[in-house]
């Protein structure tokens, strides 16, 4: 007798139409009655109308960014879940999903993507309370179909398991201009004028650059005077935003990656290579180092621009480019081989059930823990033998 199905709550970060139409494909395919979405979003943020999208119950929750703290806007999030909830999965902010952990009996799913350094950092700073899941597209349907969510509790997955799977069939950049896509907003606090400054400037040095943005924001002017070759599109189903990527040789995303994780994920798995923010900043170029990825800021855009420069006259190195985004794409291996390759891993206890809410949403906004302090509790957890370890022992 097959067993109830799960309520799942799904938490998006929605600025953007594109990251809420994938995953409103995947919880289309559901019944109703099973999932619910909650989309939260910032009121100074321009965003085009998502409820349309989801065929089940959605809920949306509204903060000032500007205004409010975290603490606030996590424990006002909690108080919409439903009571029903059996598990939430996340798809941005790892605070808000590990903060959303202090409701009991409510399992924490956060979908994470990539092997870099910082994925690991954040991972081991919060694996004690969070489900951490690599996975992509079909396989977290293949999770909430099957209702085996806990299949995949292993949670940090080593950067270097090779995956048996042919590469796709990679064309080298036959057209003249070097396509390069972007997904993002231009009115966030921060600013991203830092991609203004790199159109402007491949424009001055008549780079053969052709520009795709997609953003939320149509209204706010994006190319400068003398840029050509610029498509802006706003609200968009997830086949057009796959044909943007499957089309462009380079992608561009200056948000905080694992908001649009999904995204960036099935783009390496097109050869599109990617550029990240909010990753470590590297000194080396920043297409030619080991990493494929480096801060996006303002006082890069130079380096930015003499990259795509560089690509442009050497096409056989933007092919080895494109090789290594699906290379490291394949690194993402589905829940069900994870588990295959490891056994579940020896934990902390449950730093929920050991302190009071005030002081775990103190700790969630501290910053990160320094590279030293990871590795000494990595290696501490491989030694414990058992589960009688507080975590304020550490």
């Amino acid at each position: 007798m097959e067993s109830a199905q799960p309520q799942i709550t799904v938490i998006i970060r929605d600025v953007l139409g594109g990251v809420a139409t994938y995953w409103a494909n995947l919880l289309n395919e559901l019944p109703s009655q099973t999932a619910c979405v909650i989309l939260v979003r910032d009121k100074h943020d321009h965003y085009a109308p998502t409820e349309q999208l989801f065929g089940c119950k959605t809920l949306q929750f509204e903060y000032d960014g500007k205004l409010e703290n975290k603490t606030s806007v996590y424990r006002r999030l909690v108080n919409l879940v439903p009571s029903a909830t059996t598990d939430i999965i996340a798809n941005e902010s790892i605070h808000l999903a590990a903060t959303a952990h202090c409701c009991p009996a409510i399992r924490i799913h956060f979908v994470l993507h990539g092997d870099s350094h910082y994925y690991y950092q954040t991972a081991e700073r919060f694996s004690d309370f969070i489900s951490l899941y690599f996975c992509v597209g079909n396989q977290i349907l293949h999770i909430l179909k099957t209702k085996n969510i806990d299949a995949a509790k292993c949670c940090l997955l080593p950067p270097c398991i090779p995956v048996p799977n042919p590469p796709p069939a990679l064309k080298k950049n036959s057209h003249s201009n070097l396509k390069i896509a972007f997904i993002g907003r231009f009115t966030f606090e921060k600013g991203f004028d830092c991609v203004k400054d790199s159109i402007a400037q491949c424009a001055e040095k008549s780079l053969p650059c052709e520009w795709t943005i997609i953003s939320s924001n149509q209204k706010h002017e994006i190319a400068p005077p003398r840029a050509k070759n610029i498509t802006q599109i706003e609200q968009c189903s997830k086949a057009t935003i796959d044909n943007v990527l499957r089309e462009s040789d380079v992608f561009i995303l200056p948000s905080r990656v694992e908001g649009f994780a999904i995204v960036v994920a099935e783009a390496m798995r097109m050869g599109v290579v990617p550029v990240l923010s909010d990753l470590m900043v590297f000194k080396e170029h920043p297409f030619l180092n080991d990493s494929n990825s480096f801060q996006y800021s303002p006082d890069q855009v130079a380096l930015f621009v003499e990259a795509i420069s560089e690509l442009d006259a050497d096409r056989n190195q933007l092919y080895l480019m494109q090789q290594r985004a699906f290379r490291d794409s394949v690194k993402m291996l589905a829940p069900d081989e994870i588990a295959s390759l490891f056994t579940a891993r020896i934990t902390l206890s449950k730093p929920h059930q050991t302190m009071p809410r005030r002081e775990l949403c103190s700790r969630l906004d501290q910053s990160f823990l320094p590279n030293f302090l990871v590795v000494a509790i990595r290696t501490l957890k491989q030694k414990m033998k058992s589960f009688n370890f507080a975590a304020s022992n550490v």
